[in-house]
């Protein structure tokens, strides 16, 4: 059984709903409500254990907004035929993608399906799937600029047939899993790269085990010197880094300063070998960016 209805909330805004499957005539419906001379729409994309919701809006005119909600969903292909028939119709500029505990099959069809569409940002909140690396995960959301994701996992290691990411913004809400390793191999080309250990939700035992030692934090500096497109670092990791002991033997200017991450050595700039300089601060959280520290009056806690 399905429920349609064609809402006007607004003069501009026209709405298709169903229940547990799709009517036979869906596609027709889409292409009616799509027109002869599809405009060019930006598309909101959300699928979780509730269904499907998708929102499109014109790109020319915001008040001309599509929303396809299909609840009630316990089969994965009704969600590719909902987003294959709109992908057919519908002309997308940009998609932003809103992914709950699906499985990662369902994940990877979904961004296969999306593969000729730009992926603006990606909020994914994944199952806990053993047999799945996490590497595995990025990688199939590899064509989105931003992602954020959520994946409580760990002791894995690096596997070389993944390349290097190249994401413009990076957030993992669960990193336990991220080595030194990881950092230098595949994290490199990111831009901006933010790493959340769960301190709130972690025992001490866990963040001692899961948190970077001195020696994996100068590794990942030197790799940076060498060459990197990383602008901001931020790791979350507040205790057992010593920066001065870090940044021995390394080409650093202590940064001195009347400010609380410049104190006691620990604020230093560095730069690599094409000139470009990053501060590395810990206040309290270990950092590394771009951003000038000695035009700011106020800083934003990050590495």
């Amino acid at each position: 059984m399905y429920i349609f209805s064609e809402m006007n909330q607004s003069p501009t805004v026209k709405c298709l709903r169903f229940e547990e499957k799709l009517p036979l005539d869906f596609e027709t419906k889409v292409q009616t409500l799509a027109g002869s001379h599809p405009m060019e729409f930006k598309m909101y994309l959300q699928i979780n254990g509730c269904g499907v919701l998708m929102k499109l809006t014109d790109c020319s005119n915001p008040q001309n907004q599509v929303c396809i909600d299909v609840k009630k969903i316990r089969d994965d292909r009704i969600i590719k035929t909902t987003l294959r028939t709109c992908i057919a119709h519908f002309k997308i500029s940009e998609c932003e993608l809103k992914i709950q505990w699906q499985f990662f099959a369902t994940i990877q069809s979904v961004m296969t399906i999306l593969n000729k569409t730009k992926i603006s940002s990606v909020y994914l909140e994944q199952r806990k799937e053993t047999e799945i690396h996490p590497e595995e995960v990025l990688d199939a959301l590899r064509k989105a600029s931003n992602v954020t994701i959520f994946w409580d996992c760990e002791g894995f290691y690096p596997k070389t047939k993944v390349k290097p990411f190249h994401f413009e913004k990076l957030d993992m809400k669960e990193a336990k899993w991220v080595t030194g390793k990881h950092l230098t191999r595949m994290f490199m080309d990111c831009k901006h790269l933010i790493l959340n250990r769960s301190v709130l939700t972690s025992t001490q035992q866990e963040l001692n085990r899961f948190r970077l030692t001195n020696s994996e934090i100068k590794t990942f500096l030197k790799r940076w010197m060498e060459g990197s497109n990383l602008r901001r670092v931020e790791t979350g990791i507040k205790t057992g880094i010593n920066l001065k002991s870090v940044m021995k033997g390394l080409e650093a200017i202590p940064v001195e300063k009347d400010w609380s991450k410049a104190k006691n050595g620990g604020c230093y700039k560095i730069k690599q070998k094409n000139g470009l300089e990053v501060f590395v601060y810990r206040d309290p959280e270990f950092t590394l960016t771009t951003e000038d520290l000695l035009k700011e009056t106020h800083f934003v806690n990050a590495f």
